[in-house]
């Protein structure tokens, strides 16, 4: 019986670990992983390994030999997964969920929020901008026009890099992930952001003299502000494992002055490197820092693809969707933080492990 809030206990189906390796549950000060995927991705991923496991075993048999009996196990094991899934229902089923949402609070250290059965989309439809889903069973979007761009609050002598293009000139795939602790993005991209690190007055004291990162997504224009991808940084320290080809920072020596932060740390460009393609274009992942600037809703609307959407809405400092203004298109001075980031703290799922180290992404 699983019960959720306020939710009265429903019957729900669910499969028991029994074996797994995990490091980073021993290293990571989170206790668990809890995703919500579209209700039929389950399904299809099990009928994907399925099919790859019937295919190496009708291979054998084509060249008249024997399959291995861990295959055949293999094999049924994975036609009984089949049989499961065909006959139970996901939570999201279970519960009649439609709508749910998550907001990650601005401030370091505030807490996060999973809203289930959420009505803000449909109570205040204003307040958000909807973004259809172009994936088959990923919550991904369509993006385009990333550029950098600085707050009116900026002397235009101060405005250096203000229209570097960020690329997707023939759009891009953006995958919104809330288990991803950084944002991920192609390396001509982050090699334009570099050249902001080099300069010689580059530093963290003052947040909001850096540009945000304008783009549009799912057709409508989004601002993520410089402490998405600028960070303090622990000194001295490795990249973590599991995240040698992904993790882009400089990791200079903090001996230059402009550099110096809080002790033991230095200002410094923290993002992932995407290499990854996909039917929409080069893929970038929205994580972590997405989420602490915009509520988001996911709508599921059940198996059908067609109708699932993203709900997007600017989130207030205590984490509620924020009516839209001209004035909020940039974060205040007071809104931007100096996140301190241990690289060995950090996490990346399997599904955008995998996305980061595939050269194509089925969306």
């Amino acid at each position: 019986m699983v019960s959720i809030g306020p939710y009265a206990p429903r019957n729900q189906s669910f499969w028991e670990v029994t074996k797994a390796d995990m490091p980073v549950l021993t290293a990571s000060a989170f206790q668990s992983i809890i995703g919500v995927g579209p209700p039929e991705t389950p399904a299809e991923d099990a009928a994907e390994r399925l099919r790859q496991t019937e295919q190496k075993v009708s291979e054998y048999i084509g060249e008249g030999a024997s399959a291995p009996s861990d295959l055949l196990r293999s094999l049924s094991d994975r036609r009984s997964v089949m049989t499961a899934l065909d006959s139970k229902k996901t939570m999201l089923e279970t519960f009649e969920t439609k709508f749910f949402s998550f907001c990650i609070g601005r401030q370091p250290d505030s807490p996060a929020y999973l809203i289930w059965s959420d009505t803000a989309p449909l109570v205040k439809p204003e307040y958000f901008l909807r973004m259809p889903v172009v994936g088959n069973h990923t919550w991904s979007v369509i993006m385009e026009g990333p550029v950098l761009v600085y707050s009116p609050d900026v002397p235009a002598k101060d405005r250096r890099f203000g229209g570097v293009s960020l690329g997707c000139e023939s759009g891009c795939a953006a995958l919104l992930d809330t288990g991803t602790s950084l944002l991920a993005m192609p390396g001509a991209a982050i090699n334009e952001i570099v050249a902001l690190t080099l300069e010689t007055d580059f530093n963290c004291t003052q947040l909001w003299k850096l540009p945000s990162i304008k783009l549009r997504l799912g057709g409508h224009e989004i601002i993520l502000p410089p402490d998405a991808y600028i960070s303090e940084v622990v000194e001295e320290t490795t990249t973590p494992v599991g995240l040698p080809s992904f993790l882009r920072w400089r990791n200079l020596n903090s001996d230059r002055g402009s550099w110096r932060q809080r002790p033991g740390t230095h200002c410094d460009l923290m993002v992932m490197e995407s290499g990854a393609g996909s039917s929409a274009g080069p893929l970038w992942i929205l994580g972590v820092p997405f989420f602490r600037q915009y509520y988001t809703t996911f709508e599921v609307a059940g198996r059908d693809k067609t109708r699932r959407a993203v709900h997007v809405a600017k989130a207030s400092d205590s984490c509620h969707p924020a009516a839209p203004s001209a004035d909020t298109a940039f974060p205040r001075r007071s809104q931007l933080y100096k996140r301190f980031i241990d690289p060995t703290k950090l996490y990346v799922p399997p599904s955008a492990h995998s996305a980061l180290s595939s050269d194509f992404v089925f969306l």
